[in-house]
């Protein structure tokens, strides 16, 4: 609630984080889905191995695209989110390898990103704001330290 009011007669300070971030992609509305009905449910944590999947995808996302599309190459992923036929290929082809190798979430987050993309549920007309978003893509990056660093804990055990 405190994030609705107005910080000294400006913008609250959700609006101030949009402004600065933008939308929320679908995929951490996704992954914020996930995490309240697992908090209604008092169950644990999601399965490790069942997110590791998506963690990945984020990081590798947000460290090829944002850093491209600001212009560190010649090339810009960015623009192919604008309707191009190959990445829908190519994320069709990811999520239907989701869907074998048993990663819900990548299959859920790419099936449901393309729907509201398709339906133009966002401001965006630009597929990789419903993929991707840097609040999503910090998570991940995140999450796979802590996953790493777990893992370093145990073998120094």
């Amino acid at each position: 609630m405190l994030a609705l009011v107005p910080l000294g007669g400006g913008l609250p300070l959700a609006a101030q984080l949009r402004g600065v971030v933008g939308d929320l992609s679908v995929t951490s509305l996704v992954l914020l889905g996930g995490w309240l009905r697992r908090s209604a449910r008092a169950a644990g944590p999601p399965v490790p191995r069942r997110t590791l999947g998506l963690e990945l995808l984020l990081v590798a996302g947000g460290l090829v695209l944002y850093p491209l599309a600001l212009g560190l190459g010649r090339f810009d992923p960015y623009r192919l989110g604008y309707g191009s036929p190959w990445l829908l290929g190519v994320l069709l082809t990811v999520a239907l390898a989701g869907v074998v190798r048993d990663r819900p979430l990548v299959a859920a987050s790419i099936a449901l990103a393309v729907l509201g993309w398709a339906l133009g549920a966002l401001e965006s007309r630009n597929l990789w704001d419903y993929l991707l978003d840097p609040l999503c893509c910090a998570w991940a990056l995140v999450a796979l330290a802590r996953r790493a660093g777990t893992a370093l804990r145990r073998r120094g055990t």
